[in-house]
C-alpha cells in the first residue's frame, strides 16, 4: 500500500497482492476508498479502480447526451447524432432517425464489448457515455437517457 498526501491515503495494489487480498480491497471499497489495482508501476494505463457501485453510478449519472438533429433538404432526410460518442442514425424522418441512431449504438456496444482496442483507445469520456448508455434495458431506456 502506498500513501500520498498529509492527511490522503491511496490503497494501491499489484495484480497479485489484489487477488490475495481480495476481501481486504472489497472492504476498503466498499467503505468508500478507490483502490487501484496495477500491473505495471510504470505504466499508468494499465490501471484498474475498484470503487463502490453508488459512487460510480453517480459518477456516471453526470455523464450528459447532447442530440443534434439536422434536416438536409438536398437529401431529403434527418441525422440525429450524439456527440458524445461519435454515433449517429438517418432516415427519411426524424422518427426513423432515431431507429437508426438507437441500432447504431446498439452495434457499437457490441463491438465494444467484444474489443479490447476501444477500451484502451477511446477517450475516457466517450467510454464513460458508452458505459452509461450499456446500463439501458432496452430502447425505451436509451431514448430517454438521450433525452429523444
Amino acid at each position: 500500500m502506498s500513501t500520498t498526501g498529509q492527511n490522503a491515503q491511496k490503497f494501491s495494489y499489484n495484480v497479485k497482492q489484489t487477488k490475495n487480498e481480495y476481501s481486504k480491497v472489497n472492504n476498503l471499497a466498499l467503505r468508500g476508498f478507490e483502490v487501484c489495482t496495477y500491473k505495471d508501476e510504470k505504466d499508468s494505463k494499465e490501471v484498474v479502480s475498484h470503487i463502490r457501485k453508488t459512487i460510480f453510478d453517480y459518477l456516471l449519472s453526470r455523464v450528459t447526451f447532447t442530440i443534434n438533429e439536422v434536416y438536409d433538404e438536398e437529401m431529403d432526410g434527418w441525422t440525429v447524432a450524439v456527440p458524445e460518442t461519435d454515433l449517429y442514425g438517418e432516415g427519411a424522418t426524424k422518427e426513423d432517425a432515431i431507429k437508426d441512431l438507437i441500432y447504431s449504438i446498439h452495434e457499437y456496444i457490441s463491438i465494444y464489448q467484444n474489443s479490447d482496442f476501444l477500451s484502451q483507445h477511446e477517450p475516457a469520456d466517450k467510454q464513460a457515455a458508452i458505459l452509461r448508455l450499456m446500463r439501458c434495458e432496452n430502447d425505451d431506456e436509451i431514448q430517454k437517457m438521450l433525452g429523444l
